[in-house]
């Protein structure tokens, strides 16, 4: 590979050179270029070949695992993550000896990645749909047929029964010292979805210690307090094997003026959003105060029936948009796995 002048041509790879992570040395392969011009901008390499690939093979392998854990070893910083010209020199690239079987396995991958795009392209409408379906529902413009009961103004204080946070394992317990409970910290939850998937882990003791104070329950909402604030997490059973940490709130809804799934989407709403926002202090360290929290104002339906028929109308939405998406992350699995096997060689076409 040639690291050329600033200018694109058809073929040439883009590299990016930095990053905040491991995502440097990620690239985007040029293609039907034409008579535009185009630059490849700071922080990137421009690469170009001195041998004739198959148009794509190339961007294909460079963004493979193959190559990438080739570039790890010469990867340096801390804060930010960069790759150096001659670490890039120092790497390999493995192809088929003929063109045609390098087109045929960028016409693989290029066809699975068609299918993820269109996948895509409907979780985005779907989403779309959402949005607009929340700000019409969650402020009264619209109404779901046979309910006229009034809307009325409150508070967090006036529909949460119970504020509660976790503990900090400084001076309480020790993280990953041998238990196999997990610790959920803000990170762990998004976006009505909680994963256990990469969460420390805490013993017996320590949970029981977290338990007297957060108080968990079936029902509970977790609320991110920094960070990604207002993020949130409805508690579907009774925890056993996870708490909590003490920059997640737990909310425990008042069931005779609010149900748990209302107030989830009351919180991902746009009212609340931007109050959410105004009510944030700290640069660095974006955090929100629970006595804040507390205070903030919004309407919700005086008829707990009106809640629970927004909130089902929501949730089929929510379902409909995470099968879409369980669908995608299949065939992003499906192309990682033909990545690996095609490649590398393993499986010839």
């Amino acid at each position: 590979m040639k690291l050329g002048a600033r200018q694109v041509r058809e073929g040439d790879i883009i590299m990016a050179d930095t990053a905040e992570d491991e995502t440097a040395g990620k690239v985007t392969e040029a293609y039907n270029v034409g008579d535009k011009v185009i630059l490849s901008g700071q922080h990137t390499y421009l690469m170009r070949s001195k041998i004739q690939f198959a148009p794509k093979y190339l961007g294909y392998f460079l963004n493979s695992n193959c190559y990438h854990n080739q570039l790890l070893q010469y990867m340096a910083g801390t804060k930010v993550t960069s790759v150096s010209k001659n670490g890039v020199n120092k790497t390999y690239v493995i192809f088929p000896p003929t063109i045609d079987e390098q087109k045929r396995i960028a016409e693989a991958l290029q066809n699975i990645d068609s299918l993820i795009e269109a996948l895509d392209e409907q979780i985005a409408k779907k989403q779309a749909i959402k949005t607009g379906a929340m700000q019409q529902l969650l402020t009264a413009k619209t109404r779901l047929q046979g309910f006229t009961q009034p809307w009325v103004e409150v508070t967090f204080e006036d529909v949460v029964s119970r504020f509660a946070t976790g503990l900090n394992p400084r001076q309480n317990f020790v993280l990953n010292s041998g238990g196999t409970l997990n610790y959920i910290t803000i990170k762990d939850f998004k976006d009505g979805v909680l994963s256990f998937d990469s969460c420390d882990k805490i013993d017996q003791a320590a949970f029981d210690l977290i338990q007297r104070r957060a108080d968990i329950r079936k029902g509970d909402l977790l609320f991110s307090s920094i960070g990604r604030v207002g993020d949130a997490y409805v508690i579907s059973e009774d925890p056993k094997n996870w708490n909590i940490n003490e920059s997640v709130f737990a909310l425990r809804p008042n069931k005779a003026r609010m149900t748990s799934e209302f107030l989830y989407y009351i919180i991902k709403g746009n009212e609340v959003y931007n109050k959410l926002q105004d009510a944030i202090t700290g640069s660095t360290l974006r955090s929100i105060k629970m006595n804040h929290l507390k205070k903030i104002a919004f309407t919700i339906p005086s008829d707990i029936a009106e809640q629970r028929a927004i909130a089902e109308v929501l949730y089929n939405m929510d379902a409909e948009i995470q099968t879409l998406q369980d669908e995608r992350n299949k065939y992003a699995l499906i192309k990682q796995g033909m990545m690996q096997e095609l490649l590398t060689g393993k499986i010839r076409i």
